[in-house]
């Protein structure tokens, strides 16, 4: 299952499979996303169908991405599938000039309030003051060499400092 970014024009094929709730692509934040980061969110596929969505919406304060919609379908569930949309989301934000991922937490869970314990195995901590769940995008992204660079990295390190020194032959001198 590979994720996707999800664009305004995606937007209106999707329904939370909890609530049947649906977002018009015209929505002001759907919108927005996809003027400042050329999509609104990420999607995890299975057999040609969505089955799970993370949709983010710009703040008004500089540098943070809101957390407008988080689902998984029920037969996908807890394989790992929102974590990894969460990720994709960190990694295409990195060096984009986002650098928080804010969500609300329900009690009980929706589609636009994750759970807590999800949010904090993605990472994200609470924050009494502003009542919000916030992730920082470039704690969350480690940079990892390319196939090529490791491999680079590997064959430099088995090579020798110096060349060796030839061996002595038996009878000259």
């Amino acid at each position: 299952m590979g994720v996707a970014r999800v664009t305004s024009a995606d937007v209106a094929t999707l329904r939370c499979p909890y609530c049947a709730r649906t977002i018009a692509p015209a929505t002001d934040w759907v919108a927005s996303g996809q003027r400042e980061w050329g999509c609104c969110g990420f999607a995890a596929d299975a057999d040609g169908n969505r089955v799970a969505v993370l949709l983010l919406s710009p703040d008004a304060t500089d540098g943070r991405a809101l957390v407008m919609a988080l689902w998984v379908e029920a037969a996908h569930a807890r394989r790992g599938l929102g974590k990894r949309l969460v990720q994709a989301a960190c990694a295409s934000f990195r060096g984009r000039g986002v650098s928080t991922i804010v969500a609300r937490a329900g009690v009980p869970a929706t589609c636009s309030a994750p759970p807590k314990g999800f949010l904090r195995r993605c990472g994200f901590t609470y924050v009494p003051a502003e009542r919000v769940w916030i992730l920082d995008v470039n704690a969350t992204v480690t940079d990892r060499p390319t196939a090529r660079e490791f491999i680079h990295q590997l064959v430099a390190s088995l090579r020798p400092l110096s060349p060796p020194e030839p061996a002595a032959r038996a009878g000259r001198r």
